[in-house]
């Protein structure tokens, strides 16, 4: 990029699900600078995916939407997540859980 110099870059991690999978899908973002003509410096940067339901979240629409679907509809319990995420080395908070439940309600509405 023309009179562009990369001083650095934002990464986001975002915890996916896949049926019997977690993974963390790692979003890189570059920060770009570059000197003006009067002696100031521009920087740029770009922005997060529209992707993301829940901003500042770590948690991606499709751990969400796992989640609710098996909660309500196969009715698994808050404290089994938390063991199938734990065989899986994630170790995830109950009320972790019951927030991301509360932010697919208010989504909802």
């Amino acid at each position: 990029m023309n009179g562009w110099h990369k001083v650095g870059e934002d990464i986001t991690e975002v915890l996916e699900c896949e049926p019997a999978r977690l993974y963390v899908r790692r979003i890189i973002r570059p920060r770009y600078v570059r000197d003006l003509e009067d002696g100031d410096s521009e920087f740029s940067q770009a922005v997060l995916p529209s992707d993301l339901p829940f901003p500042k979240s770590s948690t991606s629409a499709s751990l969400a939407a796992q989640m609710i679907i098996s909660k309500f509809v196969d009715h698994i319990p808050i404290h089994r997540f938390i063991k199938q995420f734990e065989r899986q080395n994630v170790y995830l908070k109950n009320t972790t859980l019951i927030d991301l439940q509360k932010k697919v309600a208010d989504k909802l509405r």
